[in-house]
């Protein structure tokens, strides 16, 4: 909202929101599709970091000093300073590796017992009612289950599309009116 506020034109919006999008959503969406094993808080932590360094760099449009001088700043003729190092880059990659690397340390510290599992406070690494991870192969081969309570799964059948949004009763001959059939009628 602020941004909207703050900028003067949709081109400016559209470009910071871009930006946000790609340092922010695009690391965690990579990590989530492709990377097995992070969590919630290496996502947070991608973030965290990937925003303070994006934001660190200063923005033109906001009119936002920068923080941090990367090589390669320069001022222009209205006193704001400009940044030719790809920092935006710098900024999703440091983003993307803040997410893997906290995802890891956190999956280790809680798995090691380094970290009680009372405090995963997202239920992002320890199952909440257990002190392991609430697998079917682990709780069958621990013996804490038995295969014969699993619920047994139906094979599924093949539906069509026309099958499915068919009106079965009205093909029938029975009377399926809300009235009655007056089959309640002959069985007194």
């Amino acid at each position: 909202m602020s941004m909207a506020l703050l900028t003067k034109t949709v081109y400016e919006l559209w470009y910071l929101s871009s930006d946000l999008i790609y340092i922010i959503i695009f690391p965690q969406l990579l990590c989530m599709l492709f990377i097995k094993g992070t969590n919630t808080y290496g996502a947070v932590a991608g973030y965290i970091s990937g925003f303070f360094l994006r934001i660190a760099g200063g923005e033109p449009y906001l009119y936002l000093q920068p923080l941090i001088f990367y090589p390669g700043y320069y001022s222009d003729k209205n006193g704001i300073y400009n940044q030719r190092f790809p920092f935006k880059i710098l900024s999703m990659v440091t983003s993307f590796l803040a997410n893997i690397g906290v995802s890891y340390l956190t999956k280790y510290l809680f798995e090691s017992g380094t970290l009680p599992p009372k405090l995963d406070v997202f239920d992002a690494v320890v199952a909440r009612h257990s002190e392991e991870n609430m697998d079917k192969t682990i709780l069958v081969k621990n013996e804490n289950i038995k295969l014969d309570e699993l619920v047994p799964v139906k094979p599924r059948q093949s539906i069509t599309l026309s099958s499915t949004f068919t009106n079965k009763e009205a093909l029938l001959d029975i009377d399926s009116s809300p009235e009655g059939s007056g089959i309640e009628d002959n069985l007194q």
